[in-house]
């Protein structure tokens, strides 16, 4: 994948590769989380906004992932 020339936009997808395999960020009350494997889930809060996500995911970076859960909650993965 070509690295993005936005800094905020690069920094988020460094970010979501050092995360780890099955991550990918999620936005529940306004907030950006990194949600990680396990059980229970592991959320871990970032300092991006939901416009940060929004341009990640019309630059292409990341790919929208339905997670099960009666909240029915999206989770964004890298492409």
């Amino acid at each position: 994948m070509a690295k993005p020339t936005d800094p905020t936009l690069n920094q988020m997808v460094s970010d979501l590769e050092a995360a780890g395999e099955n991550c990918g960020y999620m936005c529940a009350n306004h907030v950006v989380w990194i949600r990680g494997p396990g059980s229970p889930y592991t959320d871990t809060p970032t300092l991006y906004t939901e416009e940060d996500l929004s341009a990640a995911i019309e630059a292409g970076l990341l790919l929208e992932q339905k997670v099960l859960s009666e909240k029915g909650w999206t989770c964004y993965v890298l492409v």
